[in-house]
């Protein structure tokens, strides 16, 4: 896994099936998938196509070629605000 964070744009979302495609602004690979499971971690309820994000690209460890999107986040302006503060933990 790299920890190398990406911007991506979400480009594609079926919400029935519950994944979609990220695709990436910079030039060089091809769209990453992302399934709802990684949207519930990081506590993002609404995903839509053209949601700004920045994550992490997983490749899977048997050498199939296959990747994923983890660790999301919404990029930037008050989406990122709001997000950081619904999920820092309070303290005394």
């Amino acid at each position: 896994m790299s920890s190398e964070r990406i911007h991506g744009t979400l480009a594609r979302w079926i919400e029935a099936k519950g994944f979609g495609f990220i695709q990436r602004d910079s030039a060089g690979g091809p769209d990453v998938f992302i399934g709802s499971r990684i949207f519930d971690a990081a506590g993002i309820d609404d995903p839509h196509v053209g949601m700004k994000l920045t994550f992490v690209v997983v490749e899977d460890r048997k050498g199939s070629g296959k990747t994923w999107a983890e660790d999301v986040a919404i990029e930037g302006g008050a989406a990122e605000a709001e997000r950081a503060f619904k999920h820092e933990p309070v303290r005394p």
